[in-house]
Parts: structure tokens; sequence; C-alpha cells
């Protein structure tokens, strides 16, 4: 028995001498472990040395250019830079061009939440651009957002609208002035009587308008400098460009609706220097409908002209007595006689069908 008790102080005393020393080496790597976490919280990292103006402006250079929209949410929207951290957060609420430019897609209940940013004046004094389009929004989506960015009317840029014609009786008026609107875009389906005089507007000089809405909307045409239509006939184009004396671009994207091209429409255009036609085939001859005496720039579809090509062209210069310095033909099948007869044009371009973008540049004046 004593021998027992004897092997147990002496076990007792070797586990006290172990656990002695296990402490002593405890203590050293707690110890080490506060040296390196001191280390660690004096080190910053040097995207955290950034003065806030830099990261800002860092942030803004994250987002397509203005007016380019982009979405409420996803890995492209700029509420995705109030997520990293509290200062950068702090950084992106305080940096209002991230707010002032939005896209309303995938109407939800958050966007009405009254702290969103979008809608809580996060963009201060900033012009706007706002793209509402019906495919992404119910008509009750588009009433409540229009509600909601009415009261920032007189900060609106560009503003894109795309909805149902019987849907503006239920919008909430724009009663007062739009001091700094300078693009329109509507696009309006389903056409029933409906007319709408837009409230002054004495920057507005660029309008994207389908058939409907530019025989809808009463805008301060004469202002206007660049116009697109699409989706009209030519003769419902004479009916607007005689309104707009001061055009210096146009681009139409014409269609055949039983309209009697033995009949053509006379549209002169004093100062425009640019046109694009886009459109149907089947239209031939569309070119004598235009005199242009300040006309630099003509991109055309073959399919328009496709039965005399060079004559038409060559009919409209002459007519004019411009001086055209760049032409473009989309879906040419003619290059060599193209470049034969028109050799004295400084810029000519001749683009097969199957390397024809034509709808792509219509979004140079659009609102993406």
């Amino acid at each position: 028995m004593l021998s027992a008790l004897a092997a147990d102080r002496t076990s007792l005393a070797a586990l006290k001498s172990q656990i002695a020393n296990l402490e002593q080496s405890l203590a050293l790597l707690h110890l080490e472990a506060s040296q390196v976490k001191r280390r660690l919280d004096a080190y910053s990292y040097p995207v955290l040395t950034l003065p806030d103006e830099i990261v800002s402006e860092i942030f803004i250079h994250f987002l397509p250019p203005y007016p380019a929209c982009p979405p409420l949410a996803g890995l492209d929207a700029p509420v995705l830079l109030t997520h990293i951290c509290r200062r950068w957060r702090a950084i992106a609420i305080a940096t209002p061009q991230l707010w002032q430019a939005v896209s309303f897609s995938g109407v939800g209940s958050t966007i009405f939440n009254p702290n969103n940013i979008w809608l809580t004046g996060r963009s201060g004094c900033c012009p706007l651009s706002i793209r509402m389009l019906k495919k992404e929004c119910s008509f009750y989506g588009l009433e409540r957002l229009f509600a909601a960015i009415l009261p920032y009317h007189a900060q609106w840029e560009y503003l894109r609208l795309q909805f149902e014609s019987h849907w503006m009786n239920s919008l909430p008026a724009i009663e007062d002035e739009l001091p700094r609107l300078r693009h329109l875009d509507l696009e309006v389906f389903n056409h029933i009587f409906w007319n709408f005089e837009l409230p002054h507007a004495p920057l507005l000089s660029s309008a994207v308008l389908n058939v409907i809405a530019a025989h809808s909307v009463v805008l301060p045409w004469t202002q206007l400098t660049f116009l697109c239509l699409h989706r009209i006939t030519l003769d419902n184009c004479e009916t607007i460009l005689r309104k707009v004396p001061n055009l210096v671009e146009c681009y139409l994207d014409l269609f055949v609706d039983d309209f009697d091209f033995t009949i053509q429409p006379r549209i002169t255009l004093p100062r425009l220097q640019s046109l694009r036609l886009n459109g149907d085939g089947g239209m031939n001859g569309c070119l004598d409908a235009f005199t242009l005496p300040a006309l630099t720039a003509l991109d055309v579809c073959e399919w328009l002209i496709e039965l005399e090509p060079v004559d038409d062209i060559t009919s409209l210069l002459s007519r004019s007595a411009c001086t055209l310095r760049h032409l473009c033909i989309m879906g040419a099948t003619h290059d060599d006689t193209y470049r034969t007869a028109f050799s004295f044009i400084q810029d000519l371009h001749l683009k097969p069908a199957d390397e024809s973008d034509f709808d792509s540049s219509w979004n140079v004046h659009l609102i993406p």
C-alpha cells in the first residue's frame, strides 16, 4: 500500500512538472500569437490606404459610362459595392454618380422600400438616366415606379419608357418643367386614342420614337437635332420630318404598309448631315423621297435600293447638291460597281449581308 502511494506521489510530481512545462510553452505561444496579431492589426492593405476620393472614382469606373443604366441587383449593380465592408458602403452611398442611372427591371417589393437608395435622393443634384421597359414591368409596377421617380423630374436627363398606350391615362401626370431633359426614348404599343404633350423641356434635342409614339406625343420638334423613328412607313415619316427642320442626324427604320411608291413624298431637311436607313425589302426608290443639301454621311441597306442602287444614290446627291464624305452600304452585292461610281467619296464602306450589323448602330443614342 505504502509503495503504491509513493509511486502516485512520484507520478503526480512528474505530471505537475509536465504541466508547468506545457503552461510555459503555452504562454510563449500566446505571447507569439499576440505579437503576430499586433503586426497584422498594424498592417493596412494598400487598397484600404487610398483616399476616399480615389475609391469613389474607382467605383464610378466600375459602372458602364453614363447614361447607360446598370441593373438594380446582381454583379453589375452599384449596390454590390455597399456589401464589401463598412467603409466602402459609406463611400458608395456618398458617391452620387453611382445612383444617377438605373434600369428598373425585375420589379419587386424591395424597389418600393422607402429606404431604397435609388428613391431617397442618393443621386444628390446629379442628372438622372432612367429606363423602364414594358417587358420588365407590369402595369402595376410601372405605375408605382413612375410615381416614385416623379418627385425627381427636375433631374431627368435621359428617359427611356416603353409601355402600352392605355396605361398612360393611369400614370401620374408630368406637369412641371423638365429643365434637364436632353433625350427621350419612347416606345408605345397597342395604339388607342392617346395624346400627350411633353412639359416644357428647353434642352431636349434627341428623341427615339416608334410610330405610335411619334404620332401621339407632342414634342418641341424644332429643338430636335437627332431623331430616330423605327417601324414606320415612309409616308408617316414625311408627316413627322416636316416638323423637324433643324435635324442634324436621322435614323429611319422603314417598313412597307400598302404604300404606293408611284406617289413619293417629298422630304427636305436643309440641315441634315447624317442619314441612316434600314428597313424591309420591297422599298426600292426610297431615296427619291429626300432632298438633303447638307448631307455628308449616308448609311443605307442595299435591299432598299437594290434595283437601281447607283442611280438612286447619284440622283440623291445631284438633287441635293451636297458633298458626301461617308457612304456605307449594308448587304452590298455590287462592290466593284460602287467603288467605281463613288471613288470620289473619302470614306466608303461596303458590308456583305453576312457581316452587316446594322441594328447595333441604333444603340448609339439609346439608353442601354
